[in-house]
């Protein structure tokens, strides 16, 4: 068996013996992740109201422009919600949501946040984003979701999946005003008290055999 490795960005090594020039080199088959799946499309956008275009179809991000504290009510955690159509083929689709948190002011900040597939919640993948003494960092959730088999809500499995679904996410803070959470901004910036807006972005990947 060749193994190859990257020596750098266009030099590619068999054997660790570096090819001569007019050598020419093919290789087949597919880099697979784990469990046999490849990456069938990634469909990655900025939550800025634009349109970005995939095998799959076109699909326009949420325009986000502003950081909001959440409230003690579940809603829409703004920019998270898509709907998408995996291509034919696909076995398991991975939602991605990267966002900034942050401290609505309180020592200790608590956001609960739900995942919701056409409306149904997948009741096994509630999450909790908190921290002490003034927290804030990036945040990510990240849902797998099975295609193939019977449907299970708990889990999020879909049993087909051949039109367009409607994937969110749903927040809330613990309390308010003791354990209030910010959205899409900062608490600190550059040595100060500070609220900076930071926009989200989301990431779906479908994979497929």
């Amino acid at each position: 068996m060749a193994h190859l490795r990257w020596h750098d960005m266009s030099t590619l090594y068999v054997n660790n013996i570096a090819p001569k020039t007019g050598n020419t080199i093919n290789i087949t088959g597919a880099f697979n992740g784990g469990g046999g799946g490849n990456v069938k499309e990634i469909l990655a956008m900025v939550c800025d109201g634009g349109s970005y275009t995939v095998g799959s179809g076109t699909y326009t991000s949420q325009n986000v422009t502003a950081t909001y504290l959440a409230s003690t009510t579940y809603v829409d955690l703004t920019g998270s919600v898509v709907n998408y159509t995996p291509p034919s083929g696909t076995t398991c689709v991975i939602y991605e949501f990267q966002f900034q948190v942050a401290t609505g002011g309180v020592a200790h900040a608590i956001l609960h946040n739900k995942f919701f597939i056409d409306g149904t919640e997948v009741t096994d993948s509630k999450r909790e984003i908190a921290g002490g003494s003034y927290p804030e960092y990036s945040a990510i959730i990240r849902q797998v979701i099975p295609i193939g088999g019977a449907a299970n809500a708990a889990t999020g499995r879909q049993a087909s999946w051949t039109g367009a679904k409607e994937l969110k996410v749903q927040s809330r803070s613990y309390s308010d005003p003791g354990n209030v959470m910010r959205i899409h901004g900062t608490y600190y910036w550059e040595g100060a008290t500070s609220t900076v807006f930071v926009r989200p972005n989301i990431t779906i990947t479908a994979i497929g055999s």
